[in-house]
């Protein structure tokens, strides 16, 4: 129940730790309910709209995955994988700009690499400082939802 006083995490909290939570291996509950007159509050319903469209094109990187022998890298790279163990999610909290350096995957040999919301791969290549992707804007303007 939402009261006129309550004050909620914004939607790219709730966000961070679903996925900081997911690739731990652990479950993530948000704790919203609606009001006594069985409504929900515009702003419970914006901030699950807000990773509901998140999810739409990145739940892949969520849904069916398992935790990696590393979970993170730094402050804003998480990994998840699939359970079958051939799909590594790099998931980068916030935009990594042209060019993302993966210390985690250096020596990782990567088929291809996408990201998730665009048809086509983007080019990779292996640098003392990791995997390095690079990201061009055509696939930042072709990118569904970020």
């Amino acid at each position: 129940m939402q009261l006129p006083n309550d004050i909620y995490q914004p939607a790219e909290w709730i966000l961070d730790n679903l996925i900081g939570i997911t690739a731990k291996g652990r479950n993530f509950e948000v704790g919203f309910g609606p009001m006594p007159n069985g409504r929900w509050p515009p702003g419970t319903v914006e901030r699950l709209e807000y990773v509901g469209k998140w999810l739409q094109v990145n739940g892949e990187a969520i849904y069916n995955t398992r935790p990696g022998k590393i979970f993170r890298e730094g402050s804003s790279v998480l990994f998840t994988g699939h359970k079958t163990g051939d799909v590594v999610h790099a998931i980068s909290i916030g935009w990594p700009g042209q060019r993302l350096a993966i210390n985690s995957l250096r020596g990782f040999y990567a088929s291809n690499v996408f990201i998730l919301g665009v048809e086509r791969p983007l080019d990779c290549h292996q640098e003392s400082r990791g995997l390095v992707i690079d990201i061009p804007q055509a696939a930042v303007a072709e990118k569904k939802v970020c």
